[in-house]
Formats: C-alpha cells, structure tokens, sequence
C-alpha cells in the first residue's frame, strides 16, 4: 500500500527513525460508492510526535516533527506545500499529472521537478523524489521527506516542514489496489496545531450517507484533544467539528485523545475516547460529531490510555439496542492488558447499561490495540495485538449469547 523511503543508514539502533513513515491506520467505506478510505499519519524522517525515544531501557532524545501549522502556505488563496531549504522556503506546485515544479520565493520556477504521482507497483517509495532536470537517475536530487545528513544520505536540497501530515488513500477493488495519498492538512490542520491524526480502526457511515472518521490533535499548548472529521460528498472534502472537551484557559484538564463512533438508532453519535484519567470518556452529539451535547466518563470502563474500539450491533436482541466495546480494561496508564469486549443496552435516554462483558484475555495477560466488526453471518470478529507484535483474531457469538442469557457461561474461540 504505502512504504515510503528511508535513508540508506535506517537501523534499529536508531530506532528505524532514519524514515519516513505513516502509523495508525482507520478505514470506512462508502456503501454508496463502495469506495474504501483508508486514512494514516504520515511523518517525515523523525521520531514521529515523540519528542524522547527508550532504547535498551534508556530514555533518549528524539527527533520529533512537532512543528505547528499545516505545512503548506497559501498564495492568491491556493495551498501549497512548502518546502524549506538552507537559505529560503520554497513552494511545490503542479506542473503535470506526476510531477511538480518547485517554485522560489519570488514566485519564479527553478529547475527542480518532485514527483507528485507514486508507483503503486513500488507503493509509493518514489513519492516526494526530486530531480534537477529531466527524471533519470544522473539528475537524482533527494527525497523531499527525508532530512538527516550522513554520509550517503538520500535527503533532497529542501524538505517538508517536520510536522504530522494527515493522508487519505483509497481502493474501488476492495482493496487490492489504493490510490495515490491524498494530504488532507490544507483542508484540516490549522496554524494552532503541532499534530492532527487519526484515531485508527475504523470510522462510520451514517443512515444519511455522511462519512464520519474520529481523529485527534495536539495544540500549540500540548493539549491532546479529540474531534471528528465529516464527509458529505464521498470523501471529496472533508470537514472538522469541535473537540467535546470543555476548558477555560490554555490546559484542558485531561487528554482525550484516539476514539471510536457509534450512530445509534435515533441518529445520536456517540463517542468512546481513551483518556490518561484511568477512565473512557462518553461523548454525545446530535450534529454529526460537529458539536457536542454532553460528555462524561463512565465509571464502569476503565482505561489506561490505550485504544479501544465500538461498534452499534446492526441487530435488535429481545427488542433492545446494543453497543460493543473492546478494551484493556486497566486503570494503570500504558498498562496494556485484561482485555475485554463489554455489552451495554442502549436505554431510552441514550445512556449504555454496560451488563457485562466477554473475557478475551486473562486478567494481565497483554492486550493493545484492537478492532471489532460485525461479520455478515451475525457474529462479531475482533483482532487485537499483543506485546511483541503478536496479532490475534477472536470470533465471538454475541447475538446467541444474549439470546440464550448465557455470557456468564460462554467460552470465547480463538481463529
């Protein structure tokens, strides 16, 4: 899909953080077009948003791309990516379908050509190569996306501003081929923020057609804060709506960061957002995620800053709505493990009787990251990781469990 270039010296023992890169992926599909979206971070060559990396336990300095803004700048009201040099910021315009012409700061074109358009076949390690000159490897100039000088380097004479970049790419072949990225910053990110990203799994597509993702960002004052990104017209373009954390001042009182939608029956969105106060946060909006009528933490999920995932159950079990949430259910930060799915009843005021939940792991057994589906047959799957890179896949009989009254009883099966 993507692979994007490191440097020649890219190794462990760096962290592999001589790279660029993208992380966290979060999918949602069009069912109208059955377009699939798929959005990611992607960094430069860096330490991504950390600013200190651990190595053989020892806590060191990074490399971060922090820097705020979108990384682009606009000219007679158009976006572009602006790229900095030695002595001068210059601007990356379109010249054809697969190239782009850099542009000084007078606004005249210089010699330099960046291909815009990847190979797919190469999954875009070509992407940001920049050539003095006609294309051909005498000309070969660099990567834009890469920075470090080492001997051997593949850095380009300007680079793109260290900073978070949010990428959307998409497949009409149910995934085996995706497009080339889409870099959504100029229509997203504002001066204000140092990062905007997803919140990864999955996102959602509402009874009216509007596409919803979950995304957070990090502002000028180190806030972590999570909002929702809409599209109403296919994943053209793409909308932000305000973070449901309330604050007066620079500091929220807490970090919310990546989350999970779920539309209920009436149109409500609801979202689960992990926190570092040892609790899921439960927010509610009536406008599609662009504003938000209350927000509270529920007691009965805990949290230990780790991603979780939710999804409505598409089915009515004894005439009663159900949400699916799965979790490390830990009030320890960073404490990844006892792992659960939980289900809660949809009640009448839209509040989540959580009545129980299905044990996936043992109780400090490792569970990270997780996402959960329902299968067209009615069953739910649930794929989560475990320390050391270990993913793991649960098929779970959630609809015949509450049928039958039986989860105290039920015995999960591994695939």
């Amino acid at each position: 899909m993507i692979d994007l270039i490191e440097q020649p010296y890219n190794a462990p023992n760096f962290e592999n953080t001589q790279s660029a890169f993208v992380i966290d992926p979060v999918m949602v599909q069009d069912k109208n077009s059955e377009r699939i979206f798929l959005l990611v971070d992607m960094y430069p060559e860096s330490s991504g948003i950390h600013s200190h990396i651990t190595y053989h336990g020892k806590r060191e300095p990074a490399n971060p791309a922090n820097a705020l803004g979108s990384g682009y700048t606009k000219i007679d009201g158009q976006a572009f990516l602006k790229l900095i040099g030695k002595d001068q910021t210059y601007t990356l315009r379109k010249q054809s379908h697969t190239l782009g012409r850099v542009y000084d700061t007078q606004n005249n074109p210089t010699d330099y050509q960046v291909v815009t358009k990847g190979n797919p076949d190469k999954a875009y390690r070509d992407l940001g190569d920049v050539y003095l000159g006609e294309m051909n490897d005498a000309n070969y100039q660099g990567n834009i996306f890469l920075s470090s000088q080492k001997e051997f380097n593949r850095s380009a004479p300007f680079t793109v501003q260290k900073t978070s970049y949010l990428w959307l790419i998409y497949s009409d072949d149910n995934g085996k081929t995706w497009s080339n990225p889409i870099d959504l910053n100029p229509q997203l990110k504002t001066d204000s923020m140092k990062f905007l990203g997803t919140g990864p799994g999955t996102g959602v597509q509402l009874e009216s057609g509007t596409l919803l993702v979950p995304v957070y960002f990090i502002d000028q004052y180190d806030n972590e804060l999570t909002a929702v990104i809409k599209s109403e017209d296919g994943g053209e373009t793409w909308l932000m709506g305000e973070t449901p954390i309330k604050f007066n001042g620079n500091k929220a009182p807490y970090k919310a960061s990546e989350s999970h939608i779920v539309e209920l029956n009436d149109g409500t969105i609801t979202l689960f957002t992990r926190t570092n106060k040892g609790n899921v946060l439960v927010s509610s909006s009536n406008t599609e995620g662009m504003t938000w009528q209350s927000s509270e933490f529920d007691a009965e999920l805990l949290n230990s800053y780790t991603q979780l995932s939710a999804i409505k159950y598409s089915k009515e079990i004894n005439d009663k709505e159900y949400v699916l949430l799965s979790n490390a259910h830990s009030k320890q930060m960073w404490k990844r493990i006892n792992g659960r799915v939980w289900i809660g009843e949809i009640k009448s005021d839209n509040t989540i009787d959580w009545q129980d939940y299905i044990q996936i792991t043992d109780d400090n057994e490792t569970f990270g990251y997780s996402s959960i589906a329902e299968l067209p047959d009615g069953k739910v799957g649930l794929l989560y990781e475990k320390v050391g890179g270990e993913i793991r896949y649960v098929r779970l009989e959630v609809e015949q469990i509450l049928k039958d009254d039986r989860l105290n009883n039920y015995k999960r099966s591994f695939f």
